[in-house]
């Protein structure tokens, strides 16, 4: 079965959608094995809790909806399969706009169906709409499947190596 099976449409995404995002992302969570989603997930992405509320952990309004407005959906009869949230970014060291790919997930029963290509060409759409003109996505060097799916959708490894340090 492929997405014409399903009809899913890409839209984009609302603050209303964001129960329905974290209610797919806590299934993908399930049943992932993928280290580079275990890492980055969409309550860190988002800055809230699917726990316990906590007040004095609010996400900032307008960081959420910076991040809704480069954010779709993959919907078919009213239900979300599938969503990636986007991010604009400035790189000083090649004076360009480049955007990248900070999260994507797909429902675990409705994977290899098309959704995720959907998402990503979607996505990449709405960067080349802006004037952007690369986007990257962060890939756990490990997580061969994922590294091997993103190369088939035209993504290809840099040579760089980000380090990073924990304060």
């Amino acid at each position: 079965m492929n997405t014409a099976d399903l009809d899913v449409k890409i839209r984009p995404m609302v603050f209303l959608d964001l129960g329905d995002i974290f209610s797919v992302a806590q299934k993908i969570g399930a049943a992932e094995t993928s280290a580079t989603y275990k890492k980055f997930t969409l309550q860190k992405l988002f800055g809230v809790s699917t726990k316990k509320a906590d007040s004095a952990q609010k996400p900032d309004i307008l960081e959420v909806a910076k991040l809704i407005d480069l954010g779709l959906i993959a919907e078919a009869g009213g239900r979300t399969y599938g969503f990636v949230v986007g991010r604009q970014t400035y790189l000083a060291e090649l004076d360009i706009q480049e955007g990248e790919i900070a999260i994507i997930g797909v429902h675990p029963d409705y994977r290899r169906r098309g959704v995720a290509h959907k998402l990503i060409d979607a996505i990449c759409n709405l960067f080349a709409s802006r004037g952007i003109t690369r986007v990257r996505i962060g890939v756990d060097p490990h997580d061969k499947g994922l590294t091997s799916f993103f190369e088939r959708a035209g993504f290809s490894g840099e040579r760089v190596l980000y380090l990073s340090k924990t304060l």
